[in-house]
């Protein structure tokens, strides 16, 4: 019996699609135009791969010109001919060809639908053994519900067509396997599937977005494939180039028969910004993502009037605080239940809203200061120097001595104070100071050590209803208006952080 498919398999693996290039134009724009006599199947997209680099196709003209592009870098193209290679072949019945269609999403390919019908003649006066009628269908992938009518024939469906003819030829010029080819039909197919008759395609035949042309065609076969002896295909090259490419098609390279394919080493960009290279398909294990933390800033008081420098408006108008919260990180919230404690962990690993330069706080529940490992201490270890940070806010505090000295003469002496290695501190606002402080305890910072005394403490907002006053904040945490001459015992001052 004659084994028609496989003789029409061998025939379309076996064909060579050789590209000649007759003139190269260097577009300027890291394109390149080859001038061609006849483009087979390329159209938009197309990955091709000459002399080792890898390109696609941005634009074509059935069979004159096609316009490439290289995937990486600013490779020209010099070479007169390249080689692509045949379409996927296919056959079977629609769901056998849909399953592996969906396998190899290979683009184009040649499907035989099956079932064939062959008339079988064993007269011994004719060279023709079987005449086989087929269902061929042409087809490549599409986008969806991107294209027009005219966009599938321009880059689709004549593309295929240029297929049908290549094809055509092929068994013409096999007399020694094929007999006369007088008759053939192709239909072609946009957005290829089931067609219902005046209405169009309805649903899918292959789980893809396709167009193409189908050849109905009678091929009658002179040879009669048995065992041994039989004329079979004589492969134009003994194997053809393999394609090698990742899903996305941004690597792919052809490899000649019997040669070697040593994959690149890739290198990635971890979650942490850091490159790594590793050899291809080794996994990768990526750092988790540390999210910066957000600190929530008092809201401004909104003076606008410069009454001292360095005071509240003087800061707004100067960019004092050049803290811009990230895009992306975790807000640092207080918990609903106990404003002592944020949500989430603080910079130190703990939940401590105010914490120490080395991470200490103060354990209200147990009465204790602690180190940062939650060890008991003293209030000197948990908060050197005196130095207070509120991880809500990102503010830090520290109360300083300070006397006789009257309104803007504090802010000179803060503006030229070094402490705790830190010289960028400033008065606080109103808002700022009321922000941070702990009311209704009897210590305005931290209970019950705070160093702060009974006095009321400076801030750099005036008051709005007689600039010669400022707004005090008093030892209960409630606020009062002062005269800018009263002299003051202790000040708190302030530092913004951001980290």
């Amino acid at each position: 019996m004659i084994k028609a498919i496989k003789i029409l398999k061998e025939l379309i693996n076996s064909t060579v699609h050789t590209v000649t290039v007759n003139t190269i134009v260097d577009n300027g724009d890291n394109t390149f135009t080859l001038s061609t006599p006849f483009t087979y199947y390329l159209k938009i997209n197309s990955p091709i791969t000459i002399d080792s680099i890898d390109y696609k196709v941005v634009s074509f003209v059935m069979n004159e010109s096609i316009t490439v592009k290289p995937l990486k870098g600013t490779t020209p193209v010099t070479s007169t001919s390249f080689i692509i290679p045949p379409p996927t072949f296919l056959h079977g019945t629609p769901t056998a060809a849909n399953n592996e269609y969906v396998r190899t999403k290979s683009n184009p390919f040649i499907w035989v639908l099956e079932f064939l019908e062959a008339d079988y003649n064993n007269s011994t006066d004719s060279p023709v053994k079987g005449t086989f009628d087929f269902d061929i269908f042409f087809l490549t992938d599409v986008p969806q519900g991107d294209w027009l009518v005219t966009d599938h024939y321009e880059n689709a469906i004549y593309p295929m067509n240029n297929e049908i003819d290549y094809f055509l030829n092929i068994l013409n010029d096999r007399i020694d396997l094929f007999g006369d080819i007088d008759n053939y039909k192709v239909i072609n197919h946009v957005n290829f599937g089931d067609y219902v008759v005046n209405k169009g395609y309805d649903k899918k035949i292959i789980e893809a977005n396709l167009s193409g042309s189908q050849l109905k065609i009678s091929i009658p076969y002179i040879t009669e494939d048995c065992e041994c002896g039989c004329p079979l295909i004589e492969p134009i090259n003994t194997c053809v180039p393999a394609i090698v490419k990742n899903s996305d098609v941004s690597y792919i390279e052809t490899i000649e028969s019997g040669g070697v394919l040593v994959l690149p080493d890739i290198t990635h960009t971890d979650t942490d910004l850091t490159p790594v290279t590793l050899p291809a398909q080794e996994p990768m294990i990526c750092t988790p993502v540390v999210l910066e933390r957000i600190y929530l800033r008092p809201i401004p008081t909104g003076q606008s009037v410069i009454y001292a420098q360095y005071d509240d408006a003087w800061k707004v108008a100067n960019n004092a605080d050049t803290y811009t919260p990230p895009t992306e990180g975790i807000p640092m919230v207080l918990d609903k239940t106990n404003g002592e404690l944020t949500v989430p962990n603080n910079k130190h690993g703990h939940k401590y809203r105010r914490t120490g330069l080395t991470g200490g706080y103060y354990d209200h529940l147990t009465d204790d200061f602690k180190d940062i490992n939650g060890i008991v201490t003293n209030y000197a270890l948990a908060f050197p120097d005196d130095y207070i940070f509120d991880n809500h806010h990102g503010i830090a505090l520290v109360a300083i001595d300070f006397s006789t000295e009257f309104f803007t003469d504090a802010f000179t002496f803060v503006n030229n104070l070094t402490h705790a290695g830190f010289t960028d501190y400033w008065i606080p606002n109103e808002s700022e100071f009321s922000s941070v402080i702990r009311r209704g305890s009897g210590s305005l910072l931290l209970k019950p050590y705070d160093s702060l005394g009974s006095n009321r403490k400076l801030t750099s907002t005036t008051f709005y209803g007689a600039t010669t006053s400022y707004i005090a904040m008093e030892s209960n945490g409630f606020v009062s208006v002062r005269s800018k001459a009263t002299f003051a015992s202790r000040i708190v001052v302030m530092r913004y952080e951001s980290v």
